[in-house]
């Protein structure tokens, strides 16, 4: 596996970076936070998996919200090709390889145990954004088996148009849970995890569509599109 190098220095140019490309790229990103973490504790980050935006969403998330020193989990094909994401704290899991998902899971578990923050896509690929059930792999249950202390937090990302030429992000940070005790398998256990991200992300789409969304609250916003400048320009003519 592929070990992640984090850089202090490239991370704080990277956020930078990253930040402007959002604003660029959305017209607005709202927040509903409802998770009361402890950053002394290790904690499992859990999150649906539908765009290429998703993993520096996450970054950016991890370096404004959460006091946590936090580490990801990156399918290895795309970590070879992108390699600048080591330093990051991006690390390689290979879903072809039950050798190398082992050692992956292995040290995602050696970091909690520091009470490190791990990002994690349980899905394993990116899947529609509308698909249905949410199917994920064990590896967040083996986690939560091996450090049962962990607090598990679930991140939904909704993304829509919403009438502009930008679109939104609606992110919901789940209240955190911990599950030691609570259920007789992994199996269970995995099936316990989809069922309560799935739950989230549907309220979630349900809120958006039917605008109840005073619960979220502006995380950043982009430049001003051209259908809004053409907007002001109609109303200083009346």
């Amino acid at each position: 596996m592929i070990e992640a190098q984090k850089s202090m220095l490239f991370e704080a140019l990277f956020y930078q970076y990253n930040k402007k490309l959002i604003k660029k790229s959305f017209s607005q990103i709202k927040l509903r936070n409802d998770s009361a973490i402890n950053p002394a504790k290790p904690t499992l980050f859990l999150l649906n998996h539908s765009s290429w935006w998703d993993g520096l969403i996450s970054f950016h998330l991890a370096k404004t919200l959460f006091s946590i020193d936090s580490y990801a989990m990156m399918e290895e094909k795309g970590l070879v090709a992108y390699p600048f994401f080591k330093k990051l704290g991006a690390f390689s899991i290979n879903l072809q390889s039950v050798k190398a998902m082992v050692s992956s899971l292995r040290y995602a578990e050696q970091l909690l145990l520091q009470n490190k923050g791990i990002w994690m896509f349980p899905q394993g690929t990116e899947e529609h954004l509308e698909k249905r059930p949410l199917s994920f792999k064990d590896g967040a249950a083996f986690l939560i088996e091996k450090v049962p202390t962990v607090q598990v937090v679930p991140i939904t990302y909704y993304y829509t148009f919403s009438g502009q030429q930008l679109p939104y992000l609606y992110i919901h940070v789940g209240r955190n849970l911990v599950f030691s005790g609570k259920t007789n398998s992994r199996k269970q256990l995995t099936t316990l995890l989809e069922a309560i991200v799935t739950k989230q992300l549907d309220q979630q789409r349900h809120d958006v569509i039917h605008h109840l969304t005073n619960q979220y609250n502006v995380l950043l916003t982009g430049k001003r599109t051209v259908s809004e400048l053409f907007i002001t320009l109609k109303k200083g003519k009346r």
